[in-house]
């Protein structure tokens, strides 16, 4: 049996620093850096990046940043920055008679068009959006999401709560 091949692992000294142009690289760009029988991992790793961001988005210039916050994605800064903002079993504030629809949440919360974040429960039953009820900003656009609009009214008895994520001010 031979002996087995050294393996060479590559090691950083310092974390890897995105810079402005990481995800710029054009497609003609990556193919010369892989093919130019000098190219550091670090490189390597920037062509990868810029492909993944090229099948996402396609070639339009941007950065990562600027593309998630676009869609409502949040950066790991601020998601550090939530932690202890999660609000689980708030009570909705709204008269439960059989009539009204609209109840609002105590606290502004984050909304990401698309994305899981508020969960809203009609007597402990999880309910869909859009199936059971709808978001919106009661002081108008831009204010900021804090209202479910109910399809059903609940009645006398019933009990609507949330789980959600209070956002920054």
């Amino acid at each position: 049996m031979a002996a087995p091949t050294p393996q060479q692992r590559i090691r950083y000294d310092r974390v890897r620093v995105a810079d402005a142009t990481d995800d710029q690289k054009t497609p003609a760009q990556i193919v010369a850096g892989a093919t130019g029988g000098s190219v550091t991992q670090e490189d390597y790793q920037e062509f990868v990046l810029s492909q993944i961001k090229r099948i996402i988005w396609g070639d339009d210039p941007g950065n990562w940043y600027l593309d998630f916050a676009g869609l409502g994605v949040l950066d790991l800064l601020t998601l550090s920055q939530l932690q202890g903002l999660r609000r689980i079993g708030i009570g909705l504030i709204g008269a439960i008679n059989g009539v009204n629809l609209v109840f609002t949440t105590p606290e502004i919360f984050v909304r990401v068009s698309g994305a899981d974040t508020i969960a809203v429960y009609y007597n402990g039953q999880r309910l869909v959006e859009t199936d059971d009820y709808a978001l919106s900003e009661s002081g108008g656009i831009g204010t900021g999401y804090d209202r479910v609009t109910m399809l059903i009214a609940p009645k006398p008895g019933d009990k609507m709560t949330s789980d959600y994520t209070k956002k920054l001010p």
